[in-house]
């Protein structure tokens, strides 16, 4: 019999979590004041045959998740370097053995403010293969980059709080979009602006659709949809 074709495999994917500790600390002498409980997360992917890439996936989406872990638990002060305090994952794009994922991570270093991380990735899960999110949606990455950069100019210029004249923003624009902020979603292509990109501290973080696929049109503020809450 000929070996059936991974690409063909109904796929899926949740998100398994568990309550850990993690230290805590005062912004005084450095010293451990306790430890918080925190909901911390990690996607596991399933496959409907054998010989797809589901079990390479996973492994590599618990070492993350295990090493992170493991690093916040002896987290010191005098360490220098930023504290996780909890991470969740999300299935935000499944199409065949396409899945578009994304890491958070609540961070600190135990002083005037915390702060949010958010990677966005795409694999193919039969092969294992990282993609692109333009790849998986055939869009060519200089239309791509030409349509987000206008699409942010006119939802930064909408909004009363941002830091930058208009004079300066195309500048910031383009670098933040060389860094690759693309997140595939359910609703297409979005872009993600974290603190201090463009805002505000106190706006806190930003997803913009700029590529829609769906009903939602491009400039379209996406965060509730995909934000984790901040639950304790």
């Amino acid at each position: 019999a000929q070996p059936v074709d991974p690409a063909t495999f109904t796929y899926s994917g949740e998100e398994v979590t568990a309550t850990e500790s993690v230290p805590a600390y005062n912004n005084g002498d450095g010293s451990p004041s306790g430890t918080l409980q925190r909901t911390w997360g990690y996607l596991r992917f399933s496959a409907s045959g054998e010989g797809s890439a589901v079990d390479e996936v996973n492994a590599l989406l618990k070492a993350d998740y295990d090493g992170e872990l493991a690093a916040s638990q002896v987290w010191t002060l005098e360490g220098g370097k930023v504290e996780c305090l909890r991470q969740r994952s999300s299935l935000d794009y499944l199409s065949g053995p396409v899945a578009g994922y994304r890491i958070y991570r609540d961070v600190t270093q135990w002083g005037a403010h915390g702060g949010t991380e958010i990677e966005g990735y795409v694999v193919d899960l039969a092969t294992g293969a990282q993609m692109e999110p333009w790849d998986a949606l055939g869009v060519d990455r200089a239309q791509l980059d030409a349509t987000a950069a206008e699409v942010l100019r006119g939802y930064v210029l909408s909004r009363p709080d941002a830091l930058y004249a208009e004079s300066a923003l195309d500048g910031n624009i383009a670098e933040h979009i060389a860094q690759d902020n693309y997140m595939l979603t359910r609703d297409g292509i979005t872009v993600y602006l974290g603190d201090y990109d463009f805002f505000s501290y106190a706006s806190g973080t930003h997803e913009v659709l700029v590529w829609p696929t769906g009903d939602k049109a491009a400039g379209t503020d996406v965060t509730g949809d995909y934000a984790f809450p901040y639950d304790e």
